[in-house]
């Protein structure tokens, strides 16, 4: 019984001074006024001020939410696990990053980047930044510099991003503007053509009707010169070109 006294204890003690601790699980209440959790302190007020400053800043101009969360213990859960609880609770922008620490761990600090941003990259080149990232920040010599570190580097990581993603919005709009501007260029030869076209025909149209009427109007009527038939004279004239020889004249006697 006196065991259990002592426990309950202990977790009320550590609920009362953690807030962010309570029973052996890790527990979120409301989120800090600067961009640091580090409940027992561990990197000093100046550290905790030169790392917040940049990235508060940040957040209300670029809307890039990275948020350092320094814990005692991770209550035997990964570093990756605690950090998405910390960031679904607290981050509200489509960009953000946790960046997670352990003081004595030669693991930390764990960046663990998300948000609707993140969803679109390939795990690939997630990974490999994230890694280079930490890497960076690993070669800094004390366990604070390397907690700023890696906070900038978390930072300037989403913030490419954030520039890239908005480059190829940009891209895309661009070019969507320029297919639409060729189909209406399309659109708009497709209707010069039509009218062209429709006026040929009527012009045609108006050619043939002119000939028409013009060949059938009503006008004066010639005929056809009958054959002429020389005809002789009488008494000699016979009808129907009927000539009758009547031969030498007589000769008169003493002639």
């Amino acid at each position: 019984m006196n065991t259990w006294i002592r426990v309950l204890a202990v977790s009320w003690f550590l609920t009362g001074v953690f807030p962010g601790v309570s029973g052996g699980v890790i527990e979120f209440g409301d989120r800090p006024p600067t961009q640091v959790f580090d409940p027992a302190e561990s990197l000093g007020a100046p550290m905790t001020a030169e790392i917040s400053e940049p990235l508060v800043s940040i957040y209300q101009n670029e809307g890039v939410d990275v948020v350092v969360v320094v814990l005692d213990d991770l209550e035997g859960e990964s570093a990756r696990e605690v950090a998405l609880r910390f960031a679904e609770r607290w981050c509200d922008s489509p960009v953000h990053a946790v960046v997670l620490h352990v003081p004595g761990t030669a693991e930390g600090p764990w960046i663990v980047p998300g948000g609707e941003l993140v969803d679109q990259l390939e795990a690939g080149e997630l990974a490999q930044a994230v890694d280079d990232a930490r890497r960076r920040a690993s070669l800094e010599p004390t366990e604070s510099r390397k907690v700023r570190a890696a906070s900038v580097e978390t930072a300037d990581m989403l913030r490419y991003w954030s520039a890239r993603a908005a480059n190829r919005l940009d891209f895309l709009k661009s070019e969507q503007s320029k297919i639409l501007q060729e189909l209406e260029s399309e659109s708009r030869k497709g209707r010069i053509r039509i009218l062209v076209g429709m006026a040929l025909a009527i012009a045609c149209i108006a050619g043939l009707l002119k000939w028409f009427l013009s060949s059938h109007r009503p006008g004066p009527r010639y005929f056809d010169d009958p054959d002429v038939v020389q005809r002789l004279g009488a008494p000699r004239a016979g009808g129907n070109r009927a000539v009758v020889d009547l031969g030498p004249p007589p000769t008169r006697k003493g002639e």
